[in-house]
């Protein structure tokens, strides 16, 4: 019986060491990807317009996941274009799904256009920072870009639309001071 049990004891103990093997293995092979992935090199630009083209044409086919893989391409090799950027945060926030990593996308599309920003990049920006219920930073973004509307029909019209995410957020401040209040207590 004793034989018996230290085969099984042996037995268990080979498994476990197999096993521990094979995650170590396994971590290696998984950080070798992730490490050849983030560390990916720089485009040649001729390379990155091909993956920008093959990304608005699919976001144009509302193929998101696929607009999403192109641009993450662009951006993950440090483009310098702010447009790059703008568009790849389009894409993530047009798509619903991940809307905040649309937020470090727009960031840099701002930190690239020294000379010109978009307006609508900092449209964006307010929505973006709204979904996070960053409301403070949206309606620094959404008043930034209220200063840039035109004084015309469609400016009125888009002006009221801004003034109405800005009174959403501030009554989503105001509720989260209510929660925190009540809470507090």
């Amino acid at each position: 019986m004793k034989i018996v049990t230290q085969h099984i004891v042996n037995f268990n103990s080979l498994k476990l060491f197999i096993m521990k093997k094979f995650q170590i293995i396994l971590i290696l092979l998984i950080s070798v990807f992730v490490s050849n992935v983030t560390y990916s090199q720089a485009l040649k630009p001729s390379q990155e317009k091909k993956l920008v083209k093959k990304g608005r044409k699919a976001y144009r086919k509302v193929k998101f996941w696929q607009a999403k893989s192109y641009f993450d391409k662009v951006t993950n090799a440090n483009s310098t274009n702010p447009i790059y950027w703008f568009e790849a945060g389009l894409v993530y926030y047009e798509s619903q799904v991940e809307i905040e990593k649309s937020l470090p996308k727009f960031e840099q599309a701002l930190l690239l256009s020294v000379k010109d920003t978009s307006p609508e990049l900092l449209m964006y920006l307010g929505h973006a920072y709204h979904f996070t219920s960053d409301f403070e930073k949206a309606i620094v973004y959404y008043n930034l870009f209220r200063g840039k509307i035109k004084d015309n029909k469609k400016g009125i019209e888009l002006l009221a639309k801004v003034d109405h995410q800005i009174e959403i957020c501030n009554n989503g401040i105001d509720l989260r001071k209510q929660v925190n209040e009540r809470y507090a207590t």
